[in-house]
């Protein structure tokens, strides 16, 4: 199986269309994040709290949160799935919080 993109804009898109942009810091039901739904790390990114980032930064947020998620995702997945399917499962593990250990 070729999962080598995982989705690619595909997976960005929906994340991106369900989160919105958020320059600054806000409460979500997990604790404070900021972009695209970062979940900010109060003890290794507390210097997010007080931050007003770009869409550049927040786009950067994303696609290594991203990644972390899919590296999870690749280790179960043992059919091919369309960019859609793949989007998706990958946007449940971005809101749910699963990670490389999925």
């Amino acid at each position: 199986m070729n999962h080598e993109h995982m989705g690619g804009e595909d997976t960005l898109a929906l994340i991106r269309s369900m989160e919105g942009f958020r320059a600054e810091d806000y409460q979500d039901a997990t604790g404070r994040s900021i972009g695209y739904g970062h979940f900010i790390d109060p003890v290794k990114e507390k210097e997010l709290l007080t931050k007003t980032i770009t869409k550049d930064e927040a786009e950067a947020m994303l696609k290594k949160d991203v990644a972390s998620h899919q590296e999870g995702i690749r280790k179960w997945l043992k059919k091919d799935l369309n960019n859609q399917q793949i989007a998706a499962l990958t946007s449940l593990a971005y809101n749910t919080g699963a990670k490389s250990g999925a």
